[in-house]
């Protein structure tokens, strides 16, 4: 069970169809200023998948498609396994230091994706630590 200060999965998604939402109703309309159409969000890619992990190694997982696990080999380092049968998609990472004790995080994708996981190297100051961080993973459509 995650910590109470931490956002569930759907709560993440609920957050990212209202940032989607904001984009829309606020969109500069103008034929002087660039506007990304997002009247129609059809060509969005989908599903999500959303899953994070806490400090303490506590996390939450997509379940389909089924299995999603994580491993944590070394200080900062984690390999994402799914079962999405691709390299063709995105992660997204946003790291938190769940227990405050981190001036600073850094956090990214650490080599190739791959048809069934992909990494994950987690640093604060410059040295690898444990640290919490959120992660969608989007399929790019048609394997684009």
């Amino acid at each position: 069970m995650p910590p109470t200060n931490q956002p569930t999965p759907n709560q993440i998604a609920s957050s990212h169809n209202q940032l989607l939402a904001n984009f829309q109703q606020h969109s500069h309309t103008g034929a002087d200023s660039p506007r990304v159409n997002y009247d129609n969000l059809s060509n969005v890619p989908k599903p999500l998948y959303v899953g994070s992990i806490d400090d303490s190694g506590n996390f939450n997982l997509p379940a389909n498609p089924a299995p999603w696990s994580i491993t944590n080999p070394n200080a900062g380092a984690y390999t994402i396994t799914h079962n999405l049968g691709t390299s063709a998609y995105i992660v997204m990472l946003s790291g938190w230091d769940s227990i405050g004790t981190k001036p600073y995080i850094e956090l990214w994708v650490s080599g190739a994706l791959r048809n069934n996981s992909f990494d994950v190297v987690t640093a604060s100051v410059g040295t690898q630590t444990n640290t919490g961080f959120f992660f969608i993973v989007t399929p790019l459509p048609n394997g684009v």
